[in-house]
Order: C-alpha cells, then sequence, then structure tokens
C-alpha cells in the first residue's frame, strides 16, 4: 500500500481507533490482544519488558502501544508509512506523559534499525497490507 493511501485514510478516521484482527479488551473469537500479550506463556517467551526495546510494525492509530506502555513496555518504537497517523499519535501520546514511546515514520520495507536492537517486533496486520503490492502472477508469468 502507498503512503498516500494511508495518510488518505487517517484523515478521514482520525477520531477512530483501530485494530485488523483482535481488539486490546473486547472478545473476538475467543481471545483478546491482552490476552495474547500479558498470557504467561508470552511473558515466558518474551521475558520481563522492563527494559527491553519493542517496535510495533504498521502502528497506525491503535491503542496497542499505549496498554503495552502501561503494562510495563517503557521503550515502543511505533512506526508507520503513513505521516498523518504518525503526528496524530505523537499528538495524542505526548513524549512528557509516555516517556520511552517513540513514533516515526517509516516503511516496512525499508527499517532503519541496526540488527539485533530490538528485544520483540510486534505485527498487527501490516505484513497483510503489503500483500496488495505484490504482483501474484509475476512467478507464474515468469514460469510460462
Amino acid at each position: 500500500s502507498s503512503p498516500t493511501h494511508w495518510d488518505d485514510h487517517y484523515a478521514r478516521n482520525q477520531d477512530e481507533e483501530f485494530d485488523w484482527y483482535l481488539d486490546w479488551d473486547k472478545k473476538e473469537a475467543n481471545t483478546t490482544l491482552k490476552d495474547v500479550f500479558l498470557h504467561p506463556e508470552s511473558s515466558m517467551f518474551l521475558g520481563d519488558p522492563a527494559g527491553k526495546k519493542m517496535m510495533i510494525l504498521g502502528s497506525g492509530n491503535s491503542l496497542v502501544s499505549e496498554k503495552l506502555h502501561g503494562a510495563g513496555w517503557s521503550d515502543i518504537t511505533n512506526i508507520d508509512i503513513s505521516k498523518i497517523v504518525i503526528d496524530q499519535m505523537k499528538e495524542r501520546y505526548p513524549a512528557e506523559k509516555y516517556p520511552g514511546m517513540n513514533w516515526l515514520v517509516m516503511d516496512a520495507n525499508k527499517l532503519e534499525f541496526e540488527d539485533e536492537s530490538l528485544d520483540a517486533v510486534v505485527d498487527k496486520g501490516t505484513l497483510d497490507a503489503m500483500q496488495v503490492n505484490i504482483d501474484v502472477l509475476k512467478p507464474i508469468q515468469e514460469v510460462y
């Protein structure tokens, strides 16, 4: 998807938070994002969040970063291709009130992080949105 598409989307829907698959609190498919992230087995995998660095890929205007910050993840970098949504989120979550929560305009195809600099990466649907740009017929055309 293009930055223009997402800028238009967030300009029209600036007051409506959205999560693609699951909501933080609202039960859908018998689970919530809160269940997934704060489940004891997830904690075993992710460990104690203190001092850990997390990136939210395609953060959009979701509440996930706020909720994870409140659950102890104090170093969260949120990236999105849309400058409009990043500006909206910087305003909604000022650094003074949410220290360690960072918002960056960045293309998921061109990540600007050093190797092994993150402890956890969360994707809430970005890879699905990126599938739109893939020419699914190209491999077939190459064969024939």
